[in-house]
């Protein structure tokens, strides 16, 4: 296959589902170029399960390390940071970490977003700003393990499912 990178043809894809317990199986594709390093995971479910909504307050530095499965049906917010994302045509759903997610927030709004206040999100990632991380999927997959994650019945977002 072709690298979107570098455009040689040196793309190996490998393919395997896992089946995660929680969500069911996962359809996952790794893909790595052998000539320039370039590397790319996606993860989709195989399966729907009911309709959820996830809540975690998020109180500490212990709570950043709680591992998070966003499918790639669902809307995720903080809305103590001002944050919300939702799932476009081309989402696949990520296996992370709390502070993976702010990671992730602060590379994406320095690259798109020029004079961005993102101190509310560095102060998320120090453990110094009590926040909430809501999940609001239609297929029902994600998850956040942890004990304190509230569960109740999907509500909705902008998505079609």
């Amino acid at each position: 296959m072709i690298c979107p990178h570098c455009r040689a043809h040196s793309l190996k894809v490998s393919h395997y589902v896992f089946d995660s317990g929680k969500t069911g199986n996962l359809w996952i594709a790794v893909m790595e170029c052998t000539s320039c390093g370039y590397r790319s995971r996606e993860v989709m479910p195989l399966e729907w399960l009911e309709p959820k909504v996830l809540e975690l307050e998020v109180r500490g530095e212990e709570d950043l390390r709680v591992i998070v499965h966003r499918s790639p049906h669902a809307c995720l917010e903080l809305p103590e940071l001002g944050i919300s994302v939702e799932p476009g045509p081309a989402s696949h759903g990520v296996i992370t970490t709390v502070e993976g997610i702010l990671e992730e927030v602060i590379d994406v709004a320095e690259q798109w977003c020029e004079g961005c206040d993102l101190e509310r999100v560095r102060r998320a990632m120090r453990g110094e700003l009590k926040f909430r991380l809501i999940i609001r999927d239609p297929s029902g997959l994600s998850f956040i393990e942890s004990e304190r994650t509230s569960v109740r019945p999907f509500e909705g977002c902008d998505i079609q499912a």
